[in-house]
């Protein structure tokens, strides 16, 4: 590997290594606020119509709601005016570079379901880059290298192929094509409305219901929950039409393989016992963005009829 190379992934590394350090249960925690806070937004209007004291904090809600609303316009035209820009980001050339580098040890399948897969992705930004992450040492995985997902800084769509994945072309593909899913026909259009429900908007408005039908606060508590339960099985039914269309793209036997071969290679969790038992409680508390592989396999074997 040459200097140029070498640097070109130093750079690309930079650039992913939040989507390694980010710690699940503050994640977690973080979610788990947002859904308590705008839902007391939302509900702190009722408060509008009582007089003194109550009538200013019913009013703080809503400023804060509109401060909320006017960040997430603001976040939604910067991302459009990235989209749109003619500069490239500081790690493009890096990803074009990386590119170039690949066919000498990435496999010959999984670099052929790239091309077929990255033009599909790439068709609504400005540009689309496969990046393929090396494990920090042989015996011992982290997130990236055992996994592929889509990221797109800068309005620039990096699709993450781990190293180890890489290593099996099937099971490479097999995800490709479930990623792509996620960013073309309804799975796409569902998962940007549970987004920005679960960033907050979902719990503001179901606390505005409230306050403006005079139910009990036990209806509020109960609203709440239920949303977050919908929600939940909304995104679960998203990632199961994304296996549907890989199954159909790759066949079932392609996605089942992948889906063991992701249940091989789980990154364990660090710390005690106790560590690991309360990050696992917070993850169902704050809703898994994925059901389990086990339930993924079990409905791809029943809507396909297969037994692998």
């Amino acid at each position: 590997m040459t200097t140029e190379e070498e640097a070109a992934e130093r750079e690309l590394s930079t650039l992913t290594a939040p989507l390694l350090t980010r710690a699940s249960a503050a994640r977690h925690l973080a979610r788990l606020k947002i859904a308590v806070l705008m839902t007391t937004y939302g509900a702190g209007l009722r408060l509008i119509v009582e007089p003194g004291i109550g009538r200013a904090v019913g009013g703080a809600c809503a400023a804060l709601l509109w401060v909320c609303l006017a960040q997430l316009a603001q976040q939604s035209l910067l991302r459009y005016q990235q989209r749109l820009s003619g500069g490239e980001p500081w790690w493009v050339a890096a990803a074009v570079i990386h590119g170039r580098s690949q066919a000498g040890r990435v496999k010959a399948g999984t670099l052929a379901a790239a091309a077929r897969y990255l033009p599909a992705m790439g068709r609504r930004y400005a540009s689309v880059h496969l990046y393929v992450p090396r494990c920090a040492d042989p015996g011992r995985h982290d997130r990236l290298c055992v996994a592929v997902g889509t990221w797109a800084p800068s309005g620039r769509l990096l699709l993450i192929v781990g190293e180890q994945v890489a290593a099996v072309p099937d099971v490479a593909a097999a995800s490709m094509a479930h990623e792509l899913r996620h960013l073309t026909g309804w799975t796409n259009g569902a998962s940007r409305v549970i987004d920005t429900a679960r960033s907050g908007w979902g719990w503001a408005l179901t606390g505005a219901i409230w306050a403006f039908t005079g139910t009990p606060w036990t209806a509020l508590v109960a609203a709440a929950a239920g949303l977050h339960v919908l929600l939940l099985i909304a995104q679960w039914l998203v990632e199961c039409g994304c296996d549907a269309s890989a199954a159909r793209t790759e066949g079932p036997a392609a996605l089942l393989d992948a889906l063991t071969f992701f249940a091989a290679h789980r990154v364990r969790a660090e710390g005690s016992w106790l560590q690991r038992s309360g990050r696992q409680v917070l993850a169902w508390l704050a809703g898994p963005s994925h059901p389990p592989l086990a339930l993924r396999s079990a409905i791809i074997r029943a809507q396909f009829r297969t037994r692998r």
